[in-house]
């Protein structure tokens, strides 16, 4: 069901971002991986299915697509935005505070920007299970073709150019996964510091009479007040 405001503001963009980590957090205790860092590149080949931690990157890319994905309305670039407005608009802005926090949302950017398709168009070398390199636009490109041909899809063309290169796609996801965690983290806390500052309040005002009841409601022309006291008429 289409919402009635259609696109969400900087304001329910990072409300929606931070509900998103913490629950994107909440899995990760279910599954949690006995190291955070990406695998290296340069260990000899695993095997990689007896590797216990294999499912627990898959399953934590696929939930980490909705933060790079082109039409994606958390992809991190558009949410550096929304921060970076919110903090220019604020009372605020030309405090010290403000210029720091502005500062890391422009790293997290540049970095994000350099690293995914978007914006990358070098090549990387990553080795395959044999140890002979292969060659993709960019180490993330591994993990979308991973995504689109196994673990979420079922693309036939992006199965093939994954197939059989089991230890190159397990360093590509480990990879991504790490840098990504760190990314929305980083955003998490920033987030977190600007609503305990009160630079950022929340307004869920917006998301409220978006949600598919009151969209309802409005489509019938039903007052909040007229569906309450039916509610109570009806419990009665």
């Amino acid at each position: 069901m289409s919402n009635l405001s259609k696109h969400p503001s900087n304001q329910e963009l990072l409300i929606h971002f931070h509900e998103s980590v913490l629950q994107y957090d909440s899995f990760m205790e279910v599954i949690p991986l006995k190291t955070q860092q990406a695998i290296p590149a340069n260990l000899p080949p695993l095997d990689v299915w007896s590797n216990p931690d294999v499912a627990k990157y898959c399953i934590r890319a696929s939930l980490l697509r909705k933060y790079w994905a082109s039409r994606e309305e958390l992809r991190l670039d558009k949410i550096t935005t929304a921060m970076q407005t919110i903090l220019d608009e604020s009372a605020d802005s030309e405090s010290q505070q403000c210029h720091h926090w502005s500062t890391i949302i422009e790293e997290i950017e540049d970095s994000f920007l350099r690293q995914y398709p978007d914006a990358l168009g070098g090549k990387d070398r990553i080795p395959d299970h044999t140890g002979k390199e292969q060659e993709y636009n960019t180490v993330h490109h591994l993990v979308s073709e991973n995504l689109y041909g196994t673990l979420m899809h079922g693309d036939y063309q992006k199965w093939i150019n994954v197939r059989g290169h089991d230890f190159a796609n397990l360093v590509a996801i480990s990879t991504d996964v790490a840098e990504l965690e760190g990314f929305i983290h980083k955003l998490y806390d920033i987030c977190e510091d600007m609503f305990d500052k009160e630079v950022y309040v929340p307004d869920y005002s917006r998301i409220e009479r978006d949600s598919p009841e009151q969209v309802c409601l409005s489509s019938m022309n039903v007052t909040d007040s007229s569906y309450t006291t039916a509610q109570g008429k009806s419990d009665v």
